[in-house]
């Protein structure tokens, strides 16, 4: 009933955490702290520290919590039947889909690693991947050394590595890890659309595993 945006909880392993309130919730304790706080002195005795309380002004029980009050809601709402545990799920799922780092979540849920959190939430993120590879095409970027005029073996520089089966020439530049970075390279070099074999054309020198 403090003035903090934060309340202290105990996690799974006994360590305390500090978990963030709403401007919303935070308000709202606010004004039910000054309601009762004047109820309490009306009756001359003492307001408790709980938050939750019966009508005689103790701690309200569990069980009772459960089944005469949020299943009664829920019903009320006309929602399904829900674990009273499954709050804590919601409040994560709406942080993540709404775009909510992770990492927070797993601050918020008190998890000991972050692979807890992306392993249960990290299904809920929609289209993360197909967002990162468009900012790729929003924000291309030009791989250091690229000759912006002629296609030379200067530009590419290149190392023949002689381990293995059978000799193959490769690019030393080791930011070229992938196909499309191969293809980006050729097209900010020369202009082109693509390397050697995506255009029909074999280019032994260059790379004759093609």
């Amino acid at each position: 009933f403090g003035k903090a945006t934060t309340m202290s909880t105990m996690a799974k392993t006994t360590k305390p955490r500090r978990v963030d309130m709403s401007k919303q919730l935070s308000a709202t304790l606010q004004q039910l702290r000054t309601t009762r706080k004047c109820g309490f002195l009306q009756l001359g005795t003492t307001m408790p520290a709980w938050v939750f309380l019966t009508p005689d002004g103790n701690p309200v029980d569990g069980d009772n919590l459960r089944h005469r009050v949020f299943y009664r809601l829920m019903e009320r709402a006309e929602l399904r039947r829900i674990r009273f545990h499954d709050l804590r799920h919601t409040f994560a799922s709406l942080l993540i889909q709404q775009g909510e780092s992770p990492v927070y979540v797993q601050e918020q849920l008190g998890h000991s690693s972050i692979q807890v959190t992306v392993d249960v939430y990290g299904h809920l993120i929609p289209g993360a991947n197909r967002d990162a590879v468009d900012r790729l095409d929003a924000h291309p970027t030009r791989i250091p050394g690229a000759s912006e005029t002629d296609e030379s073996d200067d530009d590419f520089p290149q190392v023949v590595e002689t381990n293995g089966a059978g000799e193959r020439t490769r690019t030393a530049d080791l930011l070229i890890t992938n196909q499309l970075l191969y293809q980006l390279s050729y097209a900010g070099a020369g202009g082109l659309s693509g390397p050697p074999h995506a255009r029909g054309v074999r280019d032994d020198r260059r790379n004759p595993g093609w």
